[in-house]
């Protein structure tokens, strides 16, 4: 039960996900969220990157993001690739089992339409 298994270590698993958007206009203004839940604490020295993709189409290359944690901003230590649509992000301060780490995209939408990934 709980620590009393010598060497036991629980398995990263995200448990939950959503992204949204603000806007499905053509070249409006979008802030896009996604929120990601983990089962267990992810601790710095072991935290692994997270990536988002097929988040092509947006109008510029100038697009920025912040990532927060329990309502905190956490340091800017993503990569955005607009080229082929992929966010990576990384942690660079603990966070506890179950709480929701949020990462907002602000970008541009592109001038065509486009079917959700």
């Amino acid at each position: 039960v709980g620590g009393a298994c010598p060497l036991r270590v629980i398995t990263p698993q995200l448990v939950f996900s959503s992204i949204n958007q603000t806007s499905e206009f053509p070249c409006d203004e979008n802030t896009i969220t996604a929120t990601l839940r983990y089962n267990v604490p992810l601790l710095c020295p072991c935290a692994q990157d997270f990536m988002l993709t097929d988040l092509t189409g947006t109008r510029d290359e100038d697009n920025s993001y912040s990532l927060s944690y329990g309502g905190t901003v956490m340091s800017q230590t993503g990569s955005w690739d607009t080229t082929n649509g992929v966010f990576t992000g990384g942690f660079e301060m603990d966070t506890t089992a179950c709480m929701d780490i949020v990462i907002e995209l602000s970008v541009q939408n592109g001038v065509v339409g486009r079917d959700a990934a």
